[in-house]
C-alpha cells in the first residue's frame, strides 16, 4: 500500500476542495460568458459603422 499512486481526483481533500468551490467557479465562468459577449456584440456593431 506504502507508495501505491492514488489519483488526484479520487482524494477526500481534492474531492473537499472541489465542493467548496464549485459555487464560486461556476459564478466565475458565468460573468466570463457574459464578458465575452458584450464584447463580441460590442465588435459587431463596430465592424457595422
Amino acid at each position: 500500500m506504502l507508495g501505491e499512486m492514488i489519483p488526484l481526483e479520487q482524494t477526500r481533500a481534492y474531492r473537499e476542495i472541489v465542493a467548496k468551490n464549485q459555487p464560486i467557479w461556476l459564478e466565475e465562468g458565468c460573468e466570463e460568458g457574459r464578458r465575452r459577449e458584450a464584447e463580441r456584440v460590442a465588435f459587431r456593431l463596430l465592424r457595422r459603422r
